[in-house]
C-alpha cells in the first residue's frame, strides 16, 4: 500500500522551534555585523546590539539549564554569547 505524504510528517511544532532558533541567531550575527560597520554613526543600533547580546546570552543559560546541558556544554554555549555581548560594548572603527 502507498503511503502519501502530507508534509506533516516533516513540518511540526519541535521542526519550527529548531528553526525558528536558528533564525533567530542569524538575524542577531546581522545585527552585530551592522554594528560593527555602522555602530559609531548609529548609537541606536549599538545599544539594540549590546540589548540583543544580553537577552541572548540570559536564554542561552537558561535553556541550557533547563534542557540539563552538561556543564562543559553550558560553559562553551554561554561563553560563545558572552564573548559576542563582550564585543559588542567595544567601540567600532571609526567610518573613513
Amino acid at each position: 500500500m502507498r503511503r502519501r505524504w502530507n508534509g506533516s510528517q516533516l513540518l511540526n511544532s519541535r521542526a519550527l522551534w529548531f528553526a525558528s532558533g536558528g533564525l533567530l541567531l542569524i538575524l542577531t550575527g546581522v545585527l552585530n555585523l551592522l554594528n560593527r560597520a555602522y555602530g559609531a554613526a548609529a548609537p541606536g543600533l549599538r545599544w539594540a546590539t549590546i540589548a540583543t547580546n544580553a537577552v541572548m546570552t540570559a536564554f542561552a543559560a537558561i535553556a541550557g539549564t533547563v534542557g540539563a546541558a552538561s556543564g562543559a556544554q553550558l560553559v562553551v554555549i554561554v561563553g560563545l554569547m558572552a564573548a559576542t555581548a563582550f564585543v559588542s560594548w567595544l567601540p567600532s572603527a571609526p567610518s573613513a
